[in-house]
């Protein structure tokens, strides 16, 4: 998850860097002004944007429809500017005064978003379809024959794949995991690990073995991910 950071207060964004760096899964790039930030050619799927800047507004400047991100969240010590922040693509307003505390729940918050929107083009038998990444339970092959398994639908969705190799196309964000040489399954739709069985539970009530080559990276991960969205 790329973060851009807009504050000319220095000591601000490294405050903000200290806090987050610790997490693989947010990269980090601060700014001292709009203008730095507009003239870089990077897009980020996070924006947390000082309110008082130097040469413009915060505010004003999100009303202007930049392209350069998918959310914002404000970060001001006026927080009388509140009610005058909304926006479609605003999530969060952070007092400068409770940073610490707030910071990494609003930007969970906001990475959870994101992996929720994401959208998948898969190649059926019957011709291309459009998933969210928050609806796939598994991928699993079968013989030579590749499924999608989604929350909301009876029956498996046959994809026009033979091998879960041919996956690495659509590259997949680190929500999926490969559990044995069969199975990918969506992390996010965990209900419960069974560590003595080396076993999952997904949230639609099947249990899948994590054979033992798998293991370790998967529990490595699973704990990482639980970590980041508690």
């Amino acid at each position: 998850m790329k973060i851009a950071v807009i504050d000319d207060n220095t000591s601000i964004c490294k405050k903000i860097t200290y806090i987050l760096s610790p997490f693989e899964e947010f990269q980090i790039t601060t700014f001292s002004s709009i203008a730095a930030y507009e003239a870089d050619e990077c897009f980020y799927d996070l924006l947390l944007l000082d309110i008082e800047l130097p040469d413009e507004n915060g505010i004003a400047y999100i009303e202007n429809a930049p392209v350069k991100h998918k959310l914002v969240i404000y970060i001001s010590s006026h927080e009388e500017w509140m009610v005058d922040s909304f926006n479609p693509n605003v999530i969060g307003f952070i007092g400068k005064n409770v940073l610490e505390e707030a910071l990494l729940p609003k930007v969970k918050k906001a990475k959870k978003y994101l992996d929720n929107m994401k959208q998948y083009d898969f190649m059926t038998m019957d011709g291309n379809i459009k998933v969210y990444e928050n609806s796939i339970l598994e991928i699993y092959l079968d013989y030579t024959s590749v499924y999608l398994n989604l929350q909301n639908e009876k029956k498996p969705i046959r994809l026009n794949l033979r091998s879960l190799k041919e996956l690495e196309n659509q590259k997949l964000s680190d929500n999926f995991i490969k559990i044995n040489r069969q199975t990918i399954i969506n992390i996010q739709k965990i209900q419960q690990v069974l560590s003595k069985e080396h076993k999952v539970l997904l949230i639609n009530g099947k249990e899948y073995a994590v054979t033992r080559g798998f293991w370790k990276d998967f529990i490595i991960r699973y704990q990482a991910k639980r970590y980041l969205y508690d």
